[in-house]
């Protein structure tokens, strides 16, 4: 169900990237930042429930499982807040990264199944299609590697 979540909030954080401009951003960085999970969980369970036509059992259950994600990413943000506050940051050995991404990608494994459970097959589907798109978006954006480019195109 965790994992469920983290794949859901995942999937929003990049379609809210991938439909805002710098010019028609409708909510800012730091009004984003100071957001509760509560608050985000409501947002992207509202805005499921406009492209999934979700009933209000869907709503309950998906709000629960979006609200799970948005504390469980607020909790490393601040993690990883603080180790960077206190000097403590570092760069990870190989191993530790491996450990990191497949964790990460054990909770989306596990918060797909669990929204696989919540939706029906054609709600799923469509879920699917929105979170294949977005990550077309984010490559298309930022690169092959994920890394941003510049006015002229070479990657900083």
């Amino acid at each position: 169900m965790k994992k469920v979540i983290f794949a859901l909030m995942f999937v929003t954080a990049f379609t809210v990237m991938g439909q805002q401009e710098k010019k028609g951003q409708k909510y800012s960085d730091t009004e984003r930042k100071q957001w509760t999970p509560e608050q985000m969980a409501t947002l992207q369970t509202k805005r499921m429930t406009l492209a999934l036509d979700l009933s209000k059992d869907q709503q309950a259950k998906i709000e629960k499982l979006n609200l799970e994600n948005a504390k469980r990413r607020t909790a490393k943000m601040e993690e990883y807040k603080a180790k960077k506050e206190n000097g403590e940051e570092k760069q990870l050995s190989s191993e530790e990264r491996f450990t990191m991404a497949n964790s990460r990608l054990d909770q989306q494994i596990g918060s797909q199944e669990e929204l696989k459970k919540i939706l029906n097959d054609e709600q799923f589907e469509k879920w699917q299609t929105f979170k294949k798109r977005d990550a077309q978006r984010h490559h298309k954006k930022h690169g092959e590697k994920g890394e941003k480019r510049n006015k002229s195109g070479s990657r900083r």
